[in-house]
C-alpha cells in the first residue's frame, strides 16, 4: 500500500488554509480561573514506574497505581506502528489497564499537541498548532460513537485519541494558525489514530475571502459555479457554511464501505456484472460532506462521504508537484487519481444527460441513431460515484444510486418511446459503468415500466431492467405480473432498438379457462414484441390424460387464443374403462367463455375404426361428437350407414346414432352403445316383412347389431285365423329367418282350438311354416305342419286311434287312422282303418277294411268314426 504523499497533504494544509476562514479565536485562556482552596495535610504517596505500552511512552516523575490502572502528571507519547514517537499533550492523566495490562483508556485535562510526524509534520512547517486546555481522551472507536454521537466514520474496533476543548464557550474550536497570513483552521472534532498515524478533522466549509492567498478556494468556487450554470442552476445556496469531515491516513487505513446497490432484483444485477456490491477498499483520505459541489465531475451537491484512494502524485518520498494534486479538484487538468462518492448526490439540471450523451456516444454509433434524449434530471439518493484516472491510463468510473422520478422513457428518444408509457413518480435505481475500454460502457436502469404491446394494449411490467451497451438495450423485466390470463413469475428477457423489441420468457403456471379447466404447462414460453404482440408458444398437458400438445398463441385486449396438435399416440379414457387412440389430434383454446377448449381429429371407436371427431373439454368431462357415413361389419353383414353420429362422453361411454340399410329391411335408424368388447344398437320394427313373397306385418318389433351379427325379434300378424306369433331371429347377406310359438289357439266355425307345442318359422327363401298341436276334442291333439302362402295355409297331420265297438253281438274291435286337415276355410278330418273281431277258434276276423267315415260336431267337440256297410260307430 502506497502511504499518502507529503507535497499532497501540504496541497490539503493549502487548501484548508484558503478554503477554511474562521471568525475570530476568541479568549484563548488556558483554562478556568484558579479558586483558593483551604490547604490540607499532605500524605506522602508511593511512586511506581509506568508500564511498558506498544502505543504510549509516558514521560513522568509523578506515578502513582489506582484500583484499575495508574495515574500521572507529566507528558503522553504516542507510538504508531514504526515506533515513531509524537507527543501527544502535556497534563494529568488516569490510564485504565485491562487483565494482561494493555492501556484500554486514557482520561486527562491537559494541553494538546497536533502530531508532528509524517504528514503532520509537513503541515506543521507552515502552521502553528493553537494549544487549548483540553480533555484529552484515548478510547475504542465504539465507546466514542456511543458516547459522542459523533458522525465521525470512526472504525469501532479501532482505538482513537481524541481532544475536547475544556471550555467551549471560553476557548471555542482546536486551531491550526497559518504563519505566513494568519488564516486560523478550527475544528470541531479531531480523532488521532496513534497506530497510522491517521486523523480524523471535522470543521465548517466557508466560501473564499480576500485571504485566499493561493486562489484555491475561489478556483474551487468558481469551477462549482461554472458547472451550476451549465446545468441550468446556481450556486446561491451554498453560501453557508457547511460541516466537513477530513480524514487524512498515511498508511491508507481507512476503508470504504461495503455498497450493495439498492436494486430489487439483484440477481440480474449480478448476472450482467457479476458482482452484486462495490467491496470495500482502502483509502488515504476521507470526506464526509453536507451538500458541497465537486467541481471536478457534474455533481452539483454531495451529502455523502468521499475516499481518495492512494493519491498517485508520486511516493512518499515528498517529490511531486503540488498543481497536480490541486487538479484533483479544481479539474485544470485531468488528475491522477483513484476516488469513490457514497451518499446522495444532485446532478442538477442535465448532469446525468451531459454524463450519458457524453460518455455513451458508441451506444448511438451501434444502433445507428440518437437515443438519448438530452433533457435528463435526476439525483441520486443512497449512491455511489467511483472514478480512477492513473497516470498515462485509460480513467474509467462506476455510478450508481437510487432515483426518484421516473428515467426509463426520458432517457430514450422518440424511436423508442413509441413503445414505452410514461410513468407516474416512482422510485428506481440507475447504474452507469464506463470501463477503461469505452466500448464496454454500459447503463443499467431498474424502475417500473409499462410497454406498448399490438393488439393488447399497456402491460405492467413492475420492476424492469435495461442494460445499455454497444450491444444493444438489453431488456429484463422483474417477475409477478400478468399479462392477460397468462402469469409471468419468471424474468422477462430481450431486446429494445429504434425498430422495435422482442421479449421472451418462460411460463410457469398453468393456464385455467374460465370454465375452470387446467391446461398443465409441460414448456411453455411468452414472447412479446412490438411486431406480433404477446404470443405464447410450447407444450401443454390437456385434461384427463388426454396427452401433451404443442401449442402457438396470441394474447390479445380479448384473452388468449392457443392452437396445436395433439401428440401422436395419445388417447381419450373413458371412465368406463374405454380408452380411445386418437392420431391427427388439432387443439384450440380460448379463455373467451364462449369458446374454451375444443379439440378435433380422428378417433378410434371398437367396430368402427377411426373417425373424425370434435370434442369440447370442460371441468367435469369431455364431449365428443363425429358423422358417420360407411359401411360396418355386424357379424358377416356388411351394413352401409348414413346420417349417422358418434356421441363420446367421458362418464358415460360412446354411442351411435345412424341410417342403416339392414338387407331384407327399410332403411331405418338404429342406435345405441359401443364398448371395448361389444357393440349393442338397435332400432324399432314395425313394417310389413316379405317372406318369399308372404307378406307378414310386425308389430313390437326390433332390430339389433351386435359385433356377431343383426338379430330380428318382434310379433308376426299371420294371414286369415292363425293369429299372431312371437318370433325372433337373425339376418344375413342372404337371407332373413325367424321362428317362434303361434297363438295358443285357433278359431274354426265359431270355436276356439287350443294350440300347443307350436312353432312357426319365417324365412325369405323358404317361406312360411309352422307345426303345432291343435286339441280338437279331449281325445284326439293333432299334431300338423305346414305352410303359408299368397294362397292360404294348410297344415296336415295324422293320429292312430283303437276303438272297441259291437258288431253282431260280438266285441269288436275299430282301428286305423284319422287325418287332420286344417286350412284357412275350416276342419276337415278322413281315416282310414278296420273293423274285426275273434272267431270262435281264435282266429282273426276283419269285416272292413279301408276307407272309415267321419262324422264331426264341432260345436260339441264331438268326433265319430263309422264303418261303412255296417252300424258300428266309434267316438274318437
Amino acid at each position: 500500500m502506497k502511504k499518502l504523499n507529503y507535497s499532497y497533504l501540504l496541497f490539503l494544509a493549502g487548501f484548508l488554509a484558503v478554503l477554511l476562514t474562521f471568525g475570530s479565536c476568541g479568549d484563548n485562556s488556558t483554562g478556568p480561573e484558579n479558586i483558593d482552596q483551604p490547604d490540607k495535610p499532605i500524605e506522602p504517596v508511593e511512586q511506581i514506574d509506568p508500564p511498558p505500552s506498544d502505543n504510549f511512552k509516558i514521560i513522568s516523575d509523578d506515578v502513582t497505581e489506582t484500583d484499575d490502572g495508574f495515574r500521572f502528571n507529566g507528558t503522553l507519547v504516542g507510538k504508531n506502528g514504526n515506533d515513531t514517537e509524537f507527543s501527544i499533550g502535556e497534563g494529568e492523566f488516569e490510564v485504565e489497564l485491562d487483565a494482561d495490562g494493555v492501556i484500554i483508556s486514557i482520561s486527562g485535562t491537559g494541553l494538546p499537541e497536533f502530531p508532528d510526524i509524517g504528514i503532520y509534520k509537513e503541515i506543521l512547517e507552515d502552521f502553528a498548532w493553537e494549544k487549548i486546555e483540553s480533555h484529552i481522551l484515548y478510547k475504542k472507536g465504539s465507546e466514542f460513537l456511543e458516547e459522542f454521537d459523533t458522525k465521525v466514520p470512526l472504525n469501532p474496533d479501532r482505538y482513537y485519541i481524541t481532544y475536547r476543548v475544556f471550555d467551549e464557550s471560553n476557548d471555542g474550536d482546536f486551531e491550526l494558525r497559518g504563519k505566513a497570513n494568519n488564516v486560523i483552521h478550527k475544528f470541531n472534532e479531531i480523532y488521532i489514530d496513534l497506530e497510522d498515524p491517521a486523523i480524523f478533522l471535522k470543521f465548517q466549509l466557508w466560501k473564499p475571502s480576500g485571504k485566499d492567498a493561493t486562489k484555491v478556494a475561489e478556483k474551487f468556487w468558481q469551477k462549482a459555479m461554472q458547472n451550476a450554470q451549465a446545468l441550468g442552476q446556481n450556486v446561491a445556496g451554498y453560501a453557508g457554511a457547511p460541516n466537513m469531515i477530513l480524514g487524512l491516513s498515511n498508511e491508507g487505513t481507512f476503508l470504504t464501505p461495503e455498497y450493495e446497490p439498492g436494486i430489487q432484483d439483484s440477481e440480474v444485477f449480478e448476472s450482467l456484472y457479476g458482482f452484486k456490491g462495490i467491496e470495500s477498499k482502502e483509502a488515504n483520505m476521507y470526506l464526509g460532506l453536507t451538500g458541497v459541489p465537486i467541481p471536478g465531475t457534474y455533481v452539483l451537491r454531495l451529502y455523502g462521504e468521499v475516499y481518495v484512494h492512494s493519491p498517485l502524485i508520486e511516493s512518499v518520498d515528498g517529490s511531486g508537484n503540488i498543481n497536480s494534486a490541486l487538479d484533483w479538484f479544481n479539474e485544470i487538468e485531468q488528475a491522477p487519481a483513484r476516488q469513490s462518492y457514497a451518499g446522495s448526490m444532485d446532478f442538477g439540471g442535465k448532469g446525468i444527460g451531459l454524463i450519458l450523451t457524453g460518455l455513451l456516444p458508441t451506444v448511438n454509433d451501434v444502433v445507428g441513431r440518437d437515443i438519448f434524449s438530452e433533457d435528463i434530471n435526476i439525483n441520486l439518493i443512497d449512491g455511489f460515484y467511483q472514478e480512477e484516472f492513473l497516470p498515462e491510463q485509460p480513467g474509467s468510473f462506476k455510478l450508481g444510486g437510487g432515483i426518484q422520478k421516473p428515467i426509463i422513457f426520458d432517457i430514450f428518444g422518440p424511436d423508442i418511446q413509441q413503445y414505452l408509457v410514461s410513468q407516474p413518480d416512482v422510485n428506481g435505481y440507475i447504474y452507469l459503468d464506463v470501463p477503461e475500454n469505452l466500448d464496454e460502457a454500459s447503463l443499467f436502469i431498474e424502475q417500473a415500466q409499462q410497454i406498448i404491446v399490438p393488439a393488447y394494449g399497456e402491460v405492467d411490467l413492475n420492476e424492469s431492467h435495461f442494460k445499455i451497451s454497444k450491444d444493444g438495450f438489453n431488456f429484463y423485466a422483474k417477475t409477478g405480473f400478468d399479462v392477460g390470463p397468462i402469469h409471468l413469475e419468471n424474468e422477462l428477457e430481450g431486446m429494445f432498438s429504434g425498430d422495435g423489441y422482442s421479449l421472451s420468457t418462460f411460463v410457469e403456471r398453468d393456464i385455467t379457462l374460465a370454465n375452470d379447466v387446467t391446461l398443465i404447462n409441460r414448456e411453455l414460453f411468452m414472447s412479446i414484441s412490438s411486431d406480433s404482440g404477446a404470443t405464447v408458444y410450447g407444450q401443454i398437458i390437456l385434461p384427463f390424460s388426454i396427452g401433451e400438445a404443442r401449442v402457438n398463441g396470441q394474447v390479445s385486449n380479448a384473452g388468449l387464443t392457443m392452437s396445436g396438435m395433439v401428440s401422436q399416440g395419445s388417447q381419450l379414457a373413458l371412465n368406463t374403462g374405454l380408452d380411445l387412440p386418437t392420431r391427427d389430434f388439432e387443439m384450440t383454446v380460448s379463455t373467451d367463455p364462449n369458446r374454451m377448449l375444443e379439440l378435433h381429429g380422428e378417433t378410434q371407436i371398437p367396430f368402427v375404426g377411426y373417425n373424425q371427431m370434435t370434442g369440447i373439454i370442460n371441468q367435469n368431462q369431455f364431449l365428443f361428437e363425429g358423422e358417420i357415413d360407411r359401411t360396418l361389419i355386424f357379424g358377416s353383414v356388411d351394413i352401409p350407414v348414413s346420417n349417422g353420429s358418434l356421441l363420446i362422453d367421458s362418464n358415460s361411454g360412446v354411442f351411435m346414432d345412424a341410417s342403416y340399410e339392414i338387407p331384407f329391411l327399410a332403411s331405418r335408424t338404429v342406435e345405441g352403445e359401443i364398448t371395448n368388447e361389444h357393440v349393442y344398437l338397435a332400432g324399432a320394427v314395425n313394417e310389413d316383412l316379405t317372406f318369399s313373397a308372404v307378406p307378414l306385418p310386425m308389430s313390437n318389433g326390433n332390430i339389433t347389431l351386435k359385433e356377431d351379427g343383426v338379430f330380428l325379434n318382434g310379433t308376426l300378424t299371420l294371414p286369415y285365423n292363425l293369429k299372431t306369433a312371437n318370433v325372433s331371429g337373425s339376418i344375413t347377406s342372404s337371407q332373413m329367418s325367424v321362428t317362434g310359438s303361434m297363438a295358443s289357439a285357433l278359431t274354426f266355425y265359431g270355436v276356439n282350438f287350443p294350440v300347443t307345442n307350436s312353432t312357426l318359422t319365417a324365412n325369405t327363401n323358404s317361406g312360411v311354416s309352422a307345426a303345432f298341436n291343435i286339441r280338437l276334442n279331449n281325445s284326439l291333439n293333432a299334431r300338423v305342419t305346414g305352410i303359408v302362402n299368397q294362397s292360404g295355409y294348410v297344415f296336415t297331420g295324422s293320429n292312430n286311434f283303437v276303438r272297441s265297438a259291437s258288431y253282431l253281438g260280438v266285441s269288436a274291435t275299430v282301428s286305423g287312422s284319422i287325418a287332420s286337415r286344417l286350412t284357412q276355410n275350416g276342419i276337415s278330418l278322413t281315416a282310414n282303418g278296420s273293423l274285426t273281431y275273434k272267431g270262435v277258434l281264435g282266429n282273426t276276423i276283419t269285416v272292413h277294411s279301408g276307407s272309415l267315415s267321419v262324422q264331426t260336431d264341432w260345436q260339441n267337440r264331438s268326433i265319430r268314426v263309422c264303418v261303412p256297410g255296417t252300424d258300428v260307430c266309434v267316438t274318437i
